[in-house]
């Protein structure tokens, strides 16, 4: 008899056996998820969704909320329009540059932000850059992290990028600008900010406005701007009252855009509103025949002395505004 020999037969490992491959893929997976995802979606840039283009022209930011609607919001939200004219590149911004204080800019960041929001009716995709925060044994790259930020566009909701160039480091800031002039303008924005002086980098288009970085001054409040008033009429041998020293603490909220210091300004006022009183004693004083030594504690500098100083010097700025 020929003896057959018994071929082994294939027996399946048990689940016992698939464990530990089960356990590895899984890690596997893990760690791919861990070193790929990146939280991109940051609840509100300002802390404030209500925070909006009237806000900071109440909180003495006039100037540069119409300029960030006429530069950056208008032109951003009709970019389609743009497009259909030839404007594109011209016209819409991709990178917009402040210097500031960090807490004012993010909070006139955020008010942009809220704006192209309200604006479109469409809402938006904030990302803050930082650096990542890998473990250096799993991080891909820079330019990996970068470009997760640039695949996020979707249609009709751009992605707007806060950048700190003071905190992020230089090498992700570069890969943002590369990736940024080969964007197409509308659908990323660029909020950039240092609170030292910087030039913006060339190459990325948009309003010649925006070619140098815009000031977010920190403004002294009602109560510190009260203080200041009071301060330059404590010589005075007449004090204006708590009336009066509310009314043109409020009232020189119209300084606070001004090219000048609100200190310096203010000083201007008090000055200012002292000769409108002192001019105003002269006369009635001339009238009543007087020729003695003028007393200082009869000039008596009243709420139209000071409105009539404001007036001047706000009237003054218009009229060099236009001769410019």
């Amino acid at each position: 008899m020929t003896k057959t020999e018994e071929e082994p037969s294939t027996v399946e490992k048990s689940s016992s056996d698939r464990l530990p491959l089960i356990f590895a893929g899984s890690l596997f997976m893990l760690i791919c998820v861990s070193m790929c995802h990146i939280t991109w979606d940051v609840g509100d840039p300002g802390g404030n969704l209500n925070v909006t283009f009237d806000t900071l022209r109440a909180e003495g930011f006039q100037k540069q909320a119409q300029f960030l609607q006429d530069n950056v919001v208008t032109p951003f939200i009709n970019s389609d329009l743009y497009t259909l004219s030839d404007q594109l590149e011209e016209k819409v911004p991709k990178f917009v540059p402040f210097r500031g204080n960090l807490g004012k800019v993010t909070r006139v960041v955020g008010a942009v932000r809220n704006e192209i929001q309200t604006q479109t009716g469409h809402r938006t995709r904030y990302i803050v850059a930082e650096k990542p925060h890998y473990n250096r044994d799993y991080y891909p790259g820079d330019d990996f992290y970068v470009r997760g930020i640039f695949n996020l566009a979707e249609k009709k909701r751009p992605v707007i990028i806060f950048l700190d160039y003071d905190c992020v480091p230089k090498n992700i800031i570069d890969l943002i600008i590369l990736h940024l002039v080969k964007a197409t303008p509308g659908g990323y924005l660029v909020l950039a900010t240092s609170d030292k002086n910087w030039t913006v980098p060339p190459g990325l288009g948009g309003p010649i406005g925006l070619s140098k970085p815009l000031h977010i001054p920190t403004l002294p409040t009602i109560k510190e701007r009260r203080k200041l008033i009071e301060a330059c009429s404590s010589a005075w041998h007449e004090q204006p009252g708590e009336e009066i020293l509310y009314v043109m603490a409020n009232r020189t909220a119209a300084l606070l855009h001004r090219e000048k210091s609100v200190e310096q300004e203010i000083g201007t006022l008090c000055k200012l509103a002292f000769r409108n009183g002192l001019e105003l004693h002269e006369k009635t004083r001339r009238r009543a025949g007087g020729e003695k030594k003028i007393d200082g504690g009869e000039i008596s500098v009243s709420l139209k002395n000071w409105e009539d100083a404001l007036a001047s010097i706000v009237s003054r700025e218009q009229s060099s505004a236009d001769i410019g």
